[in-house]
């Protein structure tokens, strides 16, 4: 639903772009319609000029909006070194609805089997020992931060 609120008020940005009277809030990005919208003149290109002019501001907003997610979207993949869709492999829905729209799993539910070991004590942190390790022993000098003896001497005349 919120993308139809967005087209709506990139609708409202158009009408502003035509009567010359830009926001604020928007004139920082530029004056004109290829100004404001990064995709403007990729898309102009790609469609021709007569087919970009009957395209609504409304819709190159949304457009130029959901480009940046998939770039996003793209980056990253790239960071997790996966180029493609076919290989990524663990993708969440961050809203209930989207979990019901998309098939996704919601957030809170993708590693539920692996806390749920983890709260039972099923899960060892050490694959080699069937039992957790205990913590590491107390340092003195970590209170610190200094070796022992380098501290200040305090108590002494």
């Amino acid at each position: 639903m919120w993308p139809i609120c967005f087209r709506t008020a990139l609708k409202t940005i158009g009408k502003a772009i035509e009567a010359g009277e830009i926001p604020v809030y928007v004139e920082r990005f530029g004056r004109t319609q290829d100004e404001i919208f990064v995709t403007a003149h990729a898309l102009r290109h790609e469609l021709g000029a007569e087919t970009y002019n009957q395209i609504p501001t409304g819709a190159i907003g949304l457009y130029t909006y959901y480009e940046r997610l998939a770039q996003g979207m793209r980056q990253l993949m790239a960071g997790c070194r996966k180029f493609t869709l076919q290989h990524v492999s663990h993708l969440a829905a961050l809203t209930r609805d989207a979990a019901e729209i998309s098939g996704l799993p919601y957030v809170t539910e993708v590693d539920a089997a692996e806390v749920d070991k983890l709260l039972d004590g099923q899960h060892s942190r050490d694959p080699h020992s069937a039992k957790p390790k205990g913590l590491m022993a107390p340092q003195p000098w970590l209170a610190t931060g200094l070796p022992d003896g380098a501290g200040p001497n305090i108590g002494s005349a």
